[in-house]
């Protein structure tokens, strides 16, 4: 297995232990945050969406005025 694919299989197992086998039929914008929408792209090859996300999430942490 090469290195993307077990990140995936990773991916895969988070997001069946926290919601189930049934995951895989929730669209990704019901996730509760973008983080495991990210996840959710991974996990299912959508590199589009996961670039999506990623821009979500740094926008989130670059407008935080910590």
């Amino acid at each position: 297995m090469d290195q993307l694919e077990a990140i995936r299989s990773q991916a895969k197992r988070y997001l069946e232990a926290r919601y189930g086998e049934s995951v895989w039929f929730k669209a990704p914008e019901t996730f509760e945050n973008v983080l495991e929408r990210w996840i959710w792209s991974i996990a299912s090859d959508a590199p589009e969406l996961a670039e999506q996300c990623m821009t979500q999430i740094e926008q989130h942490f670059r407008s935080d005025t910590r």
